[in-house]
């Protein structure tokens, strides 16, 4: 004669299992402070990245300081060497010298900016 093996059914939960509250490992007052230092550096982060002066917000150039950093020797002019640090304004260094003197004056190269 054969043996019979009964069959145990189970009943099956149609909704989705519950899974266990993540703690991400680490305890709360740790999560905490981790939040605010993230928070802090970002907001320090967009900060400094704030344009300095209105004239870098308006995208227009600093003349005086470009000009002073380009005037190696501090004479108040830039000679044809002291504007090959600047490109544009060596490659138009005759336009920008209006008085033809050999020499850009801090008025010649604001001048030659705004037009």
């Amino acid at each position: 004669m054969a043996r019979r093996f009964t069959v145990f059914r189970f009943p099956v939960s149609r909704t989705a299992p519950t899974a266990a509250p993540r703690t991400h490992g680490l305890p709360f007052d740790a999560r905490s402070v981790l939040l605010f230092s993230l928070l802090t550096f970002g907001i320090a982060a967009a900060l400094h990245a704030q344009p300095a002066s209105a004239a870098q917000a308006a995208g227009t150039p600093d003349v005086g300081a470009v000009f002073q950093r380009a005037d190696a020797d501090r004479d108040g002019r830039l000679s044809r060497s002291e504007a090959d640090y600047l490109p544009t304004v060596a490659r138009y260094f005759d336009r920008i010298d209006t008085d033809r003197d050999g020499s850009i004056s801090l008025q010649e190269l604001t001048a030659a900016v705004k037009s």
